[in-house]
């Protein structure tokens, strides 16, 4: 029986990279079990990755497949905290994004050194 997930949950973020990794493939990459990882994509479960095996197990997926589900769904998440942080741009009519107005939105100034 599948266990049903929410859709923008973290444990669904983890199955997708299970999928689309393998479980083996995924658990080396943050050197856990393969049942570790499927552990943590259980709504049922308690535990799930530490944010240096997230950025990991993002890394993997986003080599492979060009997306972070982990990524999204912390970005989505903490747009729901702090609304401003949702990209202002609007789509023009051929599907490009507008040219910036001369702001930028809270904290996209200037990427930060990660030392």
């Amino acid at each position: 029986m599948t266990k049903r997930r929410e859709d923008g949950s973290f444990e669904g973020a983890i199955l997708e990279i299970v999928r689309t990794l393998g479980a083996g493939a995924a658990a080396e990459v943050v050197h856990l079990s393969p049942k570790t990882l499927r552990d943590y994509s259980d709504p049922a479960r308690a535990g799930r990755p530490r944010l240096a095996e997230a950025v990991r197990l993002d890394a993997a997926c986003m080599e492979k497949t060009g997306k972070a589900p982990l990524l999204d769904v912390y970005l989505q998440r903490l747009v729901e905290v702090i609304p401003e942080l949702a990209d202002p741009v609007a789509p023009t009519d051929d599907g490009s994004a507008a040219p910036d107005q001369g702001g930028s939105a809270p904290g996209r100034d200037k990427p930060r050194s990660m030392n």
